[in-house]
């Protein structure tokens, strides 16, 4: 692992290089990425429905808890008014930070401790999420453009390779051995008692992962001297590439939101998979990441990104198909393919995804922008997640059978998220052009500075 992380981060002079302003600025946002991804694994996902169901939690009310970020996501309008202004950000931003995590963590898991009513539950949950997630959607874009400025366009694909194989490694990694522990005491009053420990775990954790924030040092942000809350929509709209970027972060990340509440609850209610069997499919990810690294870098220097992106995104809907087919008595082979294919497929697909906030971002203005691509992001998943959740809800215990399989609610959901997908990637191809920046234009034409490039036809 330590050569694989070597190659990636050193091929030209090391993005990583402590001695050097940018190298431990970039260093220091890795480790904030690596704490980041641990915290998560603990405290949402797979982790998170378990809590809940620990709780009596039904499918519904979870997925009502789980898209109230993203409507708590819409006050980040107010990022660029209270921080435009700011010439120095660190210590205002790890306070918010610090109380994001005090009332998604410590808030969250004492909650069912004094109240035992779960209606009440339900509802403090909801209160907590909604004001922990307000504060980290207000200082999420100023953390961004002051930490862009460390990864321009020269490092960005090496950047996004060596950060995606350390948080997998990391989240992957803590994943397994806390399923083990959790699968171990299943079905026991210990394995609540696991879920809340990791809970606490987890905010030691973000204490370390706010210090690594705040480590960077802060330049000149170059926003605007006065700002007004229409800007986020009128720069953004003014900015024909981005806002057409924006279009497809839409597309995508509404279809993505359809299962993203309740896919979990299935796997783990209904079909009756082991958190274990969750987490080692997951850890195969890293060696497909140590695998095909390589090969998708290369794809990525010789293709625009979002020929990369829609290629991803095709190959991955078509995923979706057998993997509505998934239950409990066959999840073992056709869970594993599908989602080694998935993890063959991601390894580029993800990187293409995580520059979707960049790859048309300007030089100047980046809170209006960062801005506008969190409520883009969020309000996208809201509606994709409500969508699901009343789709959910609206079926109930109804389904139909389809090649000697029964598809309940959730399993119908993945064939419409393959079906969205396919269109997703439909209305990149045709507006390839419109969408590639400047820099990436050279890799659509014949003749371009990198020999043997495919040619795509201008969109009629």
């Amino acid at each position: 692992m330590k050569k694989l992380f070597s190659r990636f981060s050193n091929r030209g002079p090391s993005i990583f290089n402590l001695k050097d302003t940018f190298g431990a600025a970039r260093a220091a946002m890795l480790g904030a990425s690596l704490l980041s991804a641990i915290i998560s694994t603990l405290t949402a996902g797979v982790f998170y429905t378990g809590f809940l169901l620990a709780y009596d939690i039904n499918i519904v009310n979870a997925g009502i808890i789980a898209f109230i970020p993203n409507i708590s996501a819409v006050l980040c309008i107010f990022s660029a008014k209270l921080f435009g202004r700011m010439r120095r950000r660190r210590i205002p931003l790890a306070v918010m930070r610090i109380f994001y995590y005090t009332f998604s963590i410590l808030g969250i898991t004492v909650v069912p401790v004094f109240v035992e009513d779960n209606t009440t539950r339900v509802t403090a949950f909801i209160i907590l999420t909604f004001i922990s997630h307000m504060l980290n959607a207000i200082s999420s874009p100023a953390y961004t453009s002051w930490h862009i400025r460390y990864i321009p366009d020269e490092v960005r694909a090496r950047y996004l390779s060596v950060s995606q194989i350390v948080t997998n490694i990391a989240a992957c990694g803590s994943a397994l051995i806390c399923s083990l522990v959790a699968d171990a005491l299943s079905g026991s009053p210990a394995e609540k008692t696991v879920i809340i420990v990791l809970r606490y775990a987890a905010f030691f954790l973000a204490i370390f992962e706010t210090v690594c924030l705040s480590l960077p040092k802060e330049y000149d942000y170059g926003e605007p001297p006065k700002q007004k809350l229409s800007n986020i929509v009128t720069v953004c709209l003014r900015n024909k590439k981005f806002a057409l970027t924006m279009l497809v972060v839409l597309f995508y990340y509404f279809t993505i939101g359809l299962t993203a509440s309740n896919h979990n609850y299935y796997l783990l209610n209904t079909a009756k998979v082991s958190y274990t069997y969750i987490s080692v499919v997951n850890i195969c990810y890293l060696a497909f990441l140590g695998i095909f690294t390589g090969y998708w870098r290369k794809r990525l220097s010789r293709y625009a990104w979002f020929t990369v992106f829609w290629v991803g995104t095709i190959l991955i809907s078509v995923t979706y198909l057998p993997y509505a087919f998934v239950n409990g008595s066959n999840y073992l082979w056709l869970m594993t393919i599908v989602r080694f294919v998935q993890h063959f497929i991601g390894v580029g697909h993800n990187i293409t995804i995580a520059n979707l906030a960049y790859v048309n971002l300007p030089e100047t203005d980046r809170t209006n922008y960062i801005s506008c691509y969190t409520i883009i992001v969020n309000a996208a998943s809201l509606l994709g997640q409500l969508a699901g959740t009343g789709y959910v809800a609206f079926m109930g215990d109804a389904s139909f059978e389809l090649l000697g399989i029964s598809l309940g609610s959730v399993q119908q959901l993945l064939l419409i998220t393959a079906v969205l997908l396919a269109l997703t990637s439909l209305f990149v191809v045709r507006n390839l052009r419109q969408l590639s920046p400047e820099t990436d234009q050279y890799k659509l034409v014949p003749g371009g500075a990198i020999p043997r490039v495919r040619k795509f036809p201008k969109a009629r």
